[in-house]
């Protein structure tokens, strides 16, 4: 196995048990969602020959009406997944948590629409979350909101980065400068 990374994010926003939609459960909420995210990449040389750019998910999430600290479990994460409008990549990161004995999943999608550079920063650090109460997204939805990571969250997330599965300094370097290549190509691909 190549070597790969991992990093650390942390979104949060108001989020509704009232709301099936994210604009509205976080336009009329009074409570927030605070998910404390670690994204692993195994292997960047497999990540970026998968068309959907999957890697796992670890963290929790706290909400005041499910819990404080909630592990998230069968974590997964999409960056720049293709979708059937050219113009549309999706940035998903779906986990199952469980309060009160209840399993629920939290799946939120960051939209990266083909425009113009200034939507890049609001595209990739927001993200429309729904919450199913059940084992997968075909379960009902339970509320709603939207997530975002903070100007000083981005900068954390930054200095988060750790290489795994490197052997070598040669392919800890290489899993880096592969991540970064990735992620500037799928970005001009979209803003230019």
């Amino acid at each position: 196995m190549t070597a790969g990374l991992t990093f650390s994010e942390v979104m949060a926003g108001k989020f509704s048990l009232e709301a099936s939609e994210p604009e509205r459960g976080a336009s009329s909420a009074t409570d927030r969602l605070i998910l404390r995210a670690t994204l692993t990449i195994p292997s960047i040389e497999a990540f970026v020959r998968d068309p959907a750019h999957q890697g796992t998910l670890d963290g929790s999430v706290t909400f005041p009406a499910l819990g404080t600290e909630l592990p998230l479990q069968a974590g997964r994460f999409h960056l720049f997944a293709p979708t059937l409008d050219p113009n549309l990549k999706l940035m998903v990161y779906r986990g199952r948590i469980v309060s009160g004995g209840r399993p629920y999943t939290l799946h939120g999608e960051k939209h990266v629409r083909r425009g113009s550079m200034l939507r890049g920063w609001p595209d990739t650090t927001t993200l429309r979350c729904r919450l199913h109460a059940g084992d997968d997204t075909d379960a009902p939805v339970a509320g709603a909101g939207i997530l975002r990571i903070s100007m000083g969250g981005f900068a954390r997330q930054l200095l988060s980065f750790r290489t795994v599965n490197g052997s070598s300094a040669r392919a800890r370097t290489g899993a880096m400068l592969g991540f970064l290549s990735f992620f500037t190509r799928e970005l001009l691909d979209s803003y230019t």
